[in-house]
């Protein structure tokens, strides 16, 4: 598709997976052991042939450059296609001003100079694998301004809280055209909502003339909000994903997530043979499973030890889990150590932490516990 520009927007302030998000940006949080967050609408697009991507990312930028480098890893051809990371320098210091539409503005130069005709706007928190070549069959045949894709659910009252919500209807005149008459936020009232996962696809001309009025209006404005200022005025076709969607804006739904796609027969739909996920390889060794290890219903990635017990967790990379320590029910992120004698039952490890004291360390049902990157515990 080489007509179209692609875009990872990042996240609007709703959306915080508190602790894990102190250290590092949403895009660039650790997935199933092996990934991060923005390997799949990387992904996406680079199986959908969009070799042309801006990736937008608030304050640091520095992991996400480091992850995806060059693109590389992720099959973009560096002679047809392009791969730029940018931050979003606002000398405003209160984070109201950190918009993506003054990310996009302070990168203007590069959104106008691209040879695309259109633009595919997509953020990394919402996980899906999709074609976004049928996003655009959709909005070529509706003739719509702007086609965006929304997930149905009947569990809105538990996932998705704080993101918007698309109401529509038949166009009479354009049979085609599933017209957006109205865009609301979940507020967890509902068990059946169609919720919006902030892709849209426009033209690049239209996009331009979007962020130009947004400017005019309110410095804190989103994309998102004025294009629900343009509702009423604007063709908007609602495409409907019928593949599965986990939306990862807190730290419970991060760790709900990682939980249900232990099992196989869910996490098919995420990594289909037809669909690859790439991500930046890592030159570790095999995992080490000594005689005393007992491992059950969980995910190990390469380079680590375990000598103890795991079951139904997440284990990252370079982990040690002593003889003797009994971890369930838990994501353990990269050089994570677990001693002799620690039980860990509904915790979250992050990064290079140490459980070496506290013997057991286990959450209620209804709770999770989150050890910080690098701390001793």
């Amino acid at each position: 598709m080489s007509e179209i520009l692609g875009i990872i927007n990042f996240e609007s302030n709703a959306v915080e997976v508190s602790g894990l998000s102190d250290y590092r940006g949403i895009p660039s949080l650790s997935f199933m052991g092996r990934y991060r967050i923005i390997d799949f609408v990387l992904s996406n697009m680079s199986n959908s042939a969009i070799s042309n991507i801006h990736i937008h990312v608030r304050g640091n930028s520095r992991s996400i450059s480091e992850h995806v480098g060059t693109g590389r890893h992720f099959n973009i051809n560096s002679k047809r296609g392009s791969l730029h990371v940018f931050s979003n320098e606002s000398e405003m210091k209160a984070s109201a001003y950190h918009t993506d539409i003054s990310s996009m503005s302070q990168n203007l130069e590069f959104l106008s100079d691209a040879d695309e005709q259109y633009v595919l706007i997509a953020p990394s928190y919402f996980v899906y694998s999709f074609d976004y070549n049928d996003l655009l069959a959709e909005h070529l045949k509706s003739n719509a301004d702007i086609s965006m894709l929304y997930k149905s659910t009947d569990n809105a009252n538990e996932v998705c809280i704080g993101c918007d919500t698309l109401s529509y209807e038949k166009d009479g005149c354009n049979p085609d055209l599933r017209r957006v008459v109205s865009i609301g936020v979940n507020r967890g009232k509902h068990k059946n909502r169609s919720i919006s996962l902030e892709c849209y696809l426009m033209r690049k001309s239209l996009l331009l003339e979007l962020l130009k009025e947004a400017r005019e209006i309110s410095p804190f404005y989103w994309l998102k909000d004025i294009i629900r200022e343009k509702v009423d005025e604007l063709a908007i076709n609602g495409v409907a994903l019928r593949h599965p969607v986990r939306c990862i804006n807190s730290l419970e739904s991060y760790y709900t997530t990682h939980m249900n796609l232990i099992d196989q027969s869910k996490s098919k739909a995420f990594f289909r043979e037809d669909w690859p996920i790439f991500t930046r390889t890592s030159d570790s060794p095999p995992t080490l499973y000594n005689s005393t290890a007992r491992v059950k219903n969980s995910t190990i990635s390469n380079g680590s030890m375990i000598m103890g017990t795991v079951e139904n967790s997440i284990i990252g990379r370079n982990v040690v889990i002593e003889e003797g320590a009994v971890v369930r029910n838990s994501i353990i992120l990269t050089r994570a150590h677990i001693a002799s004698g620690i039980e860990l039952d509904r915790a979250i490890v992050d990064k290079r932490a140490k459980v070496f004291n506290a013997k057991n360390i286990c959450a209620a049902a209804d709770d999770i516990i989150y050890i910080g990157r690098s701390e001793t515990v």
